[in-house]
């Protein structure tokens, strides 16, 4: 949704909005994710201030049920999800591969 989106995109209230709600690193990981995907590195600078320095433990995304699902989402992260903090069973090309199929 956010590809489909961008040039309508007011980032300063979508900032802001995601720091009230304390998901910045969500919406740093959705937006680096959107930059990998669609190939567009003016993103990049979009996720500027959304870095929280204070955070230090890994979260799942999607939360895990078991322990077979945390061990495997450890091994398969892409390195955008751990750098924002996230450990996530599904790779870049599972989201282009998303991305493509719904963007028509």
């Amino acid at each position: 949704m956010l590809a489909g989106h961008l040039s309508e995109v007011d980032w300063t209230s979508l900032r802001e909005g995601a720091r009230r709600r304390k998901v910045k690193a969500e919406l740093g990981l959705l937006v680096d994710l959107t930059a990998a995907v669609t190939e567009d590195v003016s993103l990049n600078a979009q996720t500027s201030g959304l870095q929280d320095r204070r955070r230090k433990q890994m979260r799942f995304l999607p939360e895990v049920k078991n322990r077979y699902e945390a061990e495997l989402a450890k091994q398969r992260s892409p390195e955008v999800a751990t750098r924002w903090g996230f450990w996530m069973n599904m790779s870049v090309e599972s989201f282009r591969s998303v991305f493509e199929k719904h963007r028509a």
